[in-house]
């Protein structure tokens, strides 16, 4: 959960800048001799992942510099993994985030085999020493409590209605009406395609409540255009 916003638009939508796997594979250049290569969606096809990984096990390159997109197909095992930057992670409102950040130092944790290094700004934090220790259940404890303080899943159910589309303004203001009983937030999104207008409406239960006959014969009655999650796991994103 966060509260920050644009000081400029007081939007909440905010795109995080971090240093980079650019900037990363920079310093390690300055200051090292290494064969080096850079991994992202920008500068690798997804489908030569696969080989481009099985090369890097053999040596070639030494270094391998990449976004967690890449943690999906790295072996069992990796000599020394560090982690430049975590906390960008923590500023994205999500309220999985915590949860996402944990798991991915965890699976990055095991995965190194002599040397696991991580650099944050935030030691404290509940997230890195869980993933320092290997003691989760202090973290699970404070995030459930969290997550019950704010109405999150598990503790209260989130079912987002994405509406797209030309006549998108219309359509999401009318199932809003019609969701009136269950007071439904409604949020403007970022569409992909330009010209396209995105709404998510958002119907968070009360706690201990579940889906009742009424409101889930209403879902299934909704246009296959309208595209409806029960807490899915990023709340404004598709």
């Amino acid at each position: 959960v966060t509260s920050a916003r644009c000081k400029v638009c007081d939007s909440w939508r905010l795109t995080t800048l971090g240093i980079a796997v650019d900037g990363v594979a920079e310093a390690i250049r300055e200051q090292h001799e290494v064969t080096l290569s850079v991994a992202s969606r920008d500068t690798w096809d997804t489908r030569d992942t696969p080989t481009k990984v099985r090369d890097f096990m053999k040596g070639e390159p030494q270094v391998l510099v990449s976004t967690e997109m890449i943690v999906p197909y790295l072996p069992d095992s990796c000599a020394r993994v560090i982690v430049a930057s975590i906390d960008s992670f923590f500023s994205l409102p999500e309220y999985r985030i915590g949860e996402r950040a944990l798991l991915l130092l965890a699976d990055l944790r095991v995965i190194a085999k002599d040397v696991f290094l991580l650099q944050t700004r935030k030691p404290d934090s509940p997230i890195i020493q869980a993933a320092k220790d290997g003691q989760f259940l202090p973290f699970a404890r404070e995030e459930l409590a969290l997550r019950g303080k704010y109405g999150y899943p598990p503790v209260r159910d989130l079912i987002r209605i994405s509406v797209r589309g030309k006549n998108a303004v219309k359509e999401s203001e009318e199932v809003c009406k019609a969701l009136e009983m269950w007071k439904p937030l409604l949020v403007e999104g970022r569409p992909r395609l330009k010209g396209e207008k995105l709404f998510y409406i958002i119907v968070r239960l009360k706690e201990g409540v579940r889906l009742d006959d009424r409101l889930l014969k209403f879902l299934r009655g909704l246009p296959p255009s309208m595209a409806v999650r029960v807490n899915p796991p990023i709340l404004l994103a598709d």
